[in-house]
């Protein structure tokens, strides 16, 4: 059974902002977006209107529960998650993983020719 398939298409947005919040008080910020947007969670990789990770904080390490939701800060899956490593290297193009120290660059090149050809770049106007 084809993955791709089974779930319906979305746009991925990656944005970078300055705060002065701790991680547990952005967090709380997101789910609060969330659930404005109407996030249902069901089961893990359900289609849902929004789903908002913490890819970098402060180039930390950062593995907590919060309000029974595990956080990993970077996301575990972000080196094979080409919806997340091509909008981050538009916007930040010497970021690099704070574990592996790898260039995003790097990450990209490691994705298989498959992941690279699956992604749709939507050009501005």
């Amino acid at each position: 059974m084809n993955l791709f398939a089974a779930f319906p298409k979305f746009i991925n947005i990656v944005a970078s902002i300055e705060t002065k919040l701790i991680l547990e008080d952005l967090m709380q910020v997101l789910i609060k977006i969330e659930e404005k947007l109407e996030r249902k969670r069901g089961k893990k990789n359900d289609p849902r209107t929004c789903d908002m990770d913490i890819i970098d904080y402060n180039n930390k390490i950062i593995n907590i529960n919060f309000n029974n939701i595990e956080i990993s800060v970077p996301h575990k899956n972000l080196i094979s998650r080409n919806f997340v490593l091509y909008p981050l290297e538009e916007i930040s193009p010497k970021w690099s993983h704070p574990i592996t120290n790898e260039m995003i660059s790097d990450l990209i090149k490691k994705l298989s020719d498959d992941d690279k050809k699956s992604i749709l770049k939507i050009k501005k106007n």
